[in-house]
């Protein structure tokens, strides 16, 4: 029975990270509200299986850059930072591609943020092609999943990670006018990136190149820059 249990339980995994790898493949051909249906139900499955309660209750347990390791190994393609944003965009560089997930991988630290961050990412895409209410609505819902996919995460790691969401956060804030909140978050993401520079950490620059166009249209962090 317990082997039997072990078998469904790796068979509901693999369904869950079949359907957060679908919603990429969604945000990349810009079928932004199939990506949020697909992202949604894999966070629903994901809860059923009893690895993360909520939402709002992540816990992880462990201090370690996995996160940013399927990022890295994600086969992704090396123009990106000058694809990533259409024409209607293109005052604003989202990171907009999500974050596969290998189809072996059991550890619930990983797949958790990664789902929600694929959420957040396909909620803000949706947003930014609707109209009025319904676009607030998705944003904030968005901006939502960025902070707890953020979180929680230890102070040290996923560094590549963390910018990601910090930059998209702060294109949410400033659109929502909380301009001091985009203005943090733009000086946070500088610092961290500043810190790439310095390291050498060239594989990690390639991911982030566009994210400095961001700070030309923030006078304070452009004038840092």
């Amino acid at each position: 029975a317990f082997q039997s249990t072990q078998k469904h339980k790796k068979m509901s995994l693999e369904s869950v990270v079949e359907l957060n790898n679908e919603a990429v493949s969604f945000l990349d051909s810009k079928e932004f509200h199939k990506a949020v249906h697909a992202s949604a139900c894999a966070m629903e499955q994901f809860r059923a299986l009893g690895l993360v309660a909520s939402e709002e209750h992540v816990s992880f347990s462990q201090s370690s850059d996995h996160v940013d390791q399927c990022i890295l190994s994600s086969d992704i393609r090396k123009d990106h930072s000058h694809d990533d944003n259409d024409n209607a965009n293109a005052n604003e560089y989202i990171y907009q591609r999500g974050i596969r997930l290998p189809l072996t991988i059991s550890d619930p630290t990983v797949i958790t943020p990664v789902l929600i961050f694929n959420a957040a990412v396909s909620h803000h895409m949706a947003a930014l092609n609707h109209d009025s209410a319904i676009s607030l609505e998705l944003l904030n819902k968005a901006k939502c999943l960025y902070s707890i996919a953020y979180s929680e995460q230890d102070l040290d790691s996923n560094i590549l990670f963390k910018l990601f969401i910090v930059n998209n956060a702060a294109l949410i804030h400033k659109r929502l006018g909380c301009h001091e909140k985009a203005e943090q978050c733009l000086d946070h993401m500088l610092s961290s990136m500043m810190v790439l520079v310095d390291l050498g950490h060239c594989e990690y620059l390639e991911h982030i190149q566009g994210f400095w166009g961001n700070f030309q249209t923030n006078p304070n962090t452009a004038t840092a820059a």
